[in-house]
């Protein structure tokens, strides 16, 4: 018997914190590291404060959009662009 077991590509549960740490280092636009920076930043301030992932998620998202709104990038929020 083969034992088969889920395990994560990149050694971690947490794609979008992957996503966003890899726009932070490797993008070339300025404004988009800052918004990935602004989501690292609070999201791993809420881990770190000991928020659920989904509460982490929430408030990350919100970093994002902040400062992507003040940058011009779009924000996922199609109601308000």
């Amino acid at each position: 018997m083969i034992d088969v077991h889920r395990a994560s590509l990149y050694g971690n549960d947490q794609p979008d914190r992957w996503l966003m740490q890899t726009v932070l280092q490797h993008s070339s636009s300025h404004p988009a590291r800052e918004a990935a920076a602004a989501w690292v930043d609070a999201y791993d301030a809420a881990l770190a404060l000991g928020a659920a992932v989904s509460r982490t998620q929430v408030l990350a998202d919100a970093a994002y959009r902040a400062t992507a709104t003040m940058s011009g990038l779009p924000t996922g929020d199609w109601r308000h662009q």
